[in-house]
């Protein structure tokens, strides 16, 4: 049966991308919904290591990174659209983005 050998097939790849998933996540925590978990804070304090106001950038990235369950990398701007969710995030109040 055809159907079958491409069942298996479908199988095979879908653990082969967990198993590297898991590899460049580096393990991590699992939540509810069975995805991985990444170190909010240790993200956030890599993106926001070089900004003025440290304390408040950390807060607002945890905050996002406990929604999106990602961080942009790196410090710059130019890097927010890796992380969708963190680039999306707006202040109701302003229209600012929210996500540092």
């Amino acid at each position: 049966m055809p159907w079958v050998d491409i069942a298996r097939g479908a199988h095979r790849n879908l653990q082969m991308y967990i198993r590297v998933y898991m590899q460049v996540m580096g393990g991590g925590q699992r939540s509810l919904l069975g995805e991985t978990k990444i170190d909010c804070t240790s993200a956030c304090q890599t993106r926001c290591g070089r900004n003025w106001k440290n304390s408040m950038c950390n807060k607002l990235c945890n905050m996002c990174c406990g929604k999106c369950n990602c961080v942009a990398p790196g410090t710059g701007q130019d890097t927010r659209s890796q992380c969708p969710c963190y680039a999306n995030m707006v202040n109701s109040k302003n229209g600012k983005p929210k996500c540092p």
